[in-house]
């Protein structure tokens, strides 16, 4: 989580928002300038299948390393 962070902003500026705040506001809008067409695609499909109906109304400072690998476990068929 903490690279995730780095990657989009300043924790002491995110540590309020929820994933899903975050991803919209701070992630995306920072790194998709890099992505192409297929990539983000592939992000967004990801993120709204796995991890936002999961952890999107969760605050940043709440979701650990250890949540995320049980939910991605559950997914895996």
């Amino acid at each position: 989580m903490e690279k995730f962070l780095r990657a989009g902003g300043d924790a002491p500026t995110t540590t309020a928002l929820n994933l899903s705040e975050y991803w919209r506001t701070q992630y995306v809008p920072r790194r998709k300038v890099r992505w192409s067409e297929p990539t983000e695609r592939g992000y967004e499909m990801y993120m709204n299948a796995y991890l936002l109906p999961e952890f999107g109304a969760v605050r940043l400072t709440d979701i650990d390393a250890q949540s995320i690998r049980n939910v991605l476990r559950q997914a895996a068929p």
